[in-house]
């Protein structure tokens, strides 16, 4: 039989804020030291109109509250997003992070970004913050599970 050399040099990690997605930025980070591998961190906002703001930009007029959602948003995420790059920090992990508006759908975006990357892995939580506890495996998980040209790792 051949060699089965499979190196991974490039993980993409997507977080979102919720506990399965901090657990998996762990073993990202664990995984990415043992085999010296980098991360790229990826976070989708939220798609303004699937975050049932489409009444606030009526409201509003629009524009500007689009945008407004947006940094309020990315504020969020950077807190997250300081707490994985200090856990990357402290292991010698080389880590960068992109930050992107949903424009189609997190999956979708996710998929897209690990195209353009030349990703070698995902690696993202079981389930983000729905409020579907009950499912085994979320919508976007299972989305870019079955969707990726590349392997993913579904961290529980």
């Amino acid at each position: 039989m051949g060699s089965n050399n499979v190196r991974i040099r490039k993980i993409l990690l997507a977080i979102d804020g919720s506990e399965s997605s901090f657990r998996a930025s762990r073993y990202a980070i664990g995984l990415a030291k043992t085999v010296d591998s980098e991360i790229t961190l990826l976070h989708v906002t939220e798609n303004i109109r699937q975050a049932g703001a489409i009444g606030l930009l009526a409201r509003y007029g629009g524009v500007r509250p689009a945008r407004g959602f947006f940094k309020v948003s990315e504020k969020a995420a950077r807190k997250w997003i300081r707490r994985v790059e200090r856990e990357a920090e402290n292991n010698g992990v080389k880590l960068s992070t992109r930050i992107v508006l949903d424009q189609s759908s997190k999956a979708e975006e996710i998929l897209k970004y690990a195209k353009k990357t030349k990703a070698d892995l995902i690696i993202l939580g079981t389930r983000g913050l729905t409020k579907f506890k009950k499912l085994v495996i979320g919508s976007v998980a299972n989305a870019v599970l079955g969707n990726a040209k590349c392997p993913v790792l579904i961290v529980k």
